[in-house]
């Protein structure tokens, strides 16, 4: 009956997750100089995937705060210790998914009534993510609208009652 000590890092559940963040966490283990965090959009973290700021991000945590990111969004990542010896292999991978807060859910509301009203046929509103839509300019946060232009965009129609305006290009 002997007791082993694991020397295998396992990434846990994210905590504290909101429209632009979430907390990375792992487990504990002994004779860690730094950990090592990928933060990717990609389950396969594929290069151009990696969340700016979070490919080998050194910490002496066993948790990290990911910020930067985009609401309603699947993130991966893992972690790797660094001993003197050597790098371990990739902990397991979690799997976690950014909120949307109601005021972002709100403005996403007010964008598709306007584009179910007026025919924008150089938009890339059908096809894009909300984050990236053409004309649409946001907070620095990227959860709320700040303004629409979509004086170049062709579209004509009347807007919805709620916003009694017309739209002409």
């Amino acid at each position: 009956d002997e007791l082993g000590i694991s020397s295998t890092i396992v990434a846990t559940a994210a905590t504290n997750i909101t429209p632009t963040s979430f907390t990375a966490n792992w487990s504990d283990l002994p004779d860690v100089q730094t950990y090592q965090l990928d933060v990717s959009t990609d389950a396969d973290f594929g290069a151009g995937t990696y969340v700016d700021g979070f490919e080998n991000l050194e910490t002496l945590e066993t948790n990290q705060e990911v910020t930067g990111l985009d609401f309603s969004t699947t993130y991966y990542y893992r972690v790797r210790h660094v001993n003197t010896n050597s790098t371990s292999t990739q902990s397991n991978t979690i799997t976690t998914k950014t909120t949307v807060s109601p005021a972002t859910q709100a403005d996403s509301t007010a964008l598709r009534e306007i584009y179910a009203a007026i025919d924008p046929s150089t938009l890339n509103w059908e096809t894009a993510r909300l984050q990236e839509w053409t004309g649409v300019t946001y907070t620095t946060t990227r959860d709320r609208v700040v303004s629409v232009d979509i004086s170049n965009s062709n579209a004509t129609g009347e807007l919805p009652n709620s916003f009694s305006a017309s739209v002409t290009s």
